[in-house]
């Protein structure tokens, strides 16, 4: 580095000439700093970042789907746009306090990737009032200076070797895009399991009801009314086992989409087809039951009979279930964890004569 104002030679770096001690670069004093930062963004920059955090926003759209966009893509995005715009606003002849000022380009970014991202939300579900998505706008503008600061850094160090600011900036983004990823991957994980114990509840609840139920309706009785009785009270304990099958139903979907391991998901639409088949089942029995009260014997023993026909499915969908749990070792270490305290817990809500109609 030659010095301007003598001729000397100087090693790279320096903030002063050795020779004649006369600054290579302008000096600002910290308010200044700040205050042209304030007044001049560098809409190049901030342009650049907007679009690369456009691109980190999509991709990680479609990995952790619209449900989680706010957290899993659109504050990943900020950061890494705060970041860029930081790193690429950088003005190498003004140093001093603005050396280790956080970026505030960064924040602008963070806010204009956040309103877009708010705003493409709101259109997308048709929401006309979506003042409670712009509460989210300073999470953007936070990690879009955080992301300046990282730039801000960056740019103190990149002195020494320009070259290192494309790979920077690429693992900026990688590391970005893999910190979003594994959240996303260590919530949809945690949803799953949620998911599987409500499903777990569910059957282990009707499973304590149908002998119940069945026992009720197989008892000897001495007249037709203890009999329409005693119909009666079992097609009760069977619609409510369809309502609870219901949400083991509902339950069961949210499995599905919270998991992106084959296995699993394999599982999960295993279990499905396992609760389908149980939903068919009691459903054939509470419509055998109706037509048993109204006096129709032979329309009650067909209904009965697909009901029976079902048993064999379940039994073979059950092995299939166990087939397939076995093939992942950690997912059937949770369920034998998981097993013993859920049947607990319905057994004590069952004790306390729980609904769900």
């Amino acid at each position: 580095m030659k010095c301007k104002n003598c001729g000397a030679e100087n090693p790279d770096g320096e903030r002063y000439c050795k020779k004649c001690k006369k600054a290579f670069y302008e000096e600002l004093s910290f308010k200044n700093a700040i205050y042209g930062v304030i007044s001049g963004p560098n809409w190049f920059s901030i342009e650049v970042g907007v679009i690369i955090a456009s691109i980190i926003a999509f991709v990680g759209y479609f990995i952790t789907g619209p449900e989680n966009i706010f957290f899993y893509s659109l504050l990943p995005a900020s950061l890494v746009g705060g970041g860029v715009t930081s790193i690429l606003s950088y003005n190498r002849n003004i140093r001093a306090a603005y050396d280790y000022l956080p970026s505030l380009n960064g924040t602008l970014t963070g806010l204009i990737i956040g309103f877009a991202g708010v705003f493409l939300f709101m259109t997308s579900i048709g929401d006309s009032n979506g003042s409670i998505f712009l509460l989210f706008m300073p999470s953007y503008a936070i990690w879009g200076f955080l992301g300046g600061i990282i730039g801000t850094f960056v740019n103190v160090i990149r002195e020494k070797n320009i070259k290192l600011i494309i790979p920077f900036i690429m693992g900026l983004i990688v590391i970005a895009v893999f910190i979003g990823y594994s959240l996303n991957q260590s919530d949809m994980d945690a949803e799953y399991k949620d998911s599987l114990g409500d499903q777990i509840y569910y059957l282990a609840f009707d499973d304590l009801m149908q002998p119940e139920a069945d026992s009720i309706l197989n008892a000897k009785v001495n007249s037709t009314q203890q009999k329409i009785k005693n119909l009666k009270e079992a097609q009760e304990r069977y619609q409510e086992m369809k309502i609870i099958t219901k949400k083991a139903q509902a339950s069961n979907y949210q499995m599905i989409n919270n998991t992106m391991s084959t296995n699993e998901k394999e599982y999960a639409q295993a279990l499905g087809e396992y609760i389908n088949l149980k939903y068919n089942y009691y459903s054939e029995m509470e419509t055998g039951i109706s037509l048993a009260i109204n006096g129709d014997t032979n329309g009650a023993r067909m209904h009965y009979q697909t009901a029976q026909d079902l048993i064999s499915k379940i039994q073979s969908q059950e092995n299939s279930l166990k087939t397939i749990v076995n093939k992942n070792p950690q997912l059937k270490q949770y369920m034998e964890d998981q097993a013993v305290y859920i049947e607990k817990a319905a057994k004590e809500d069952k004790s306390k004569n729980k609904t769900f109609i």
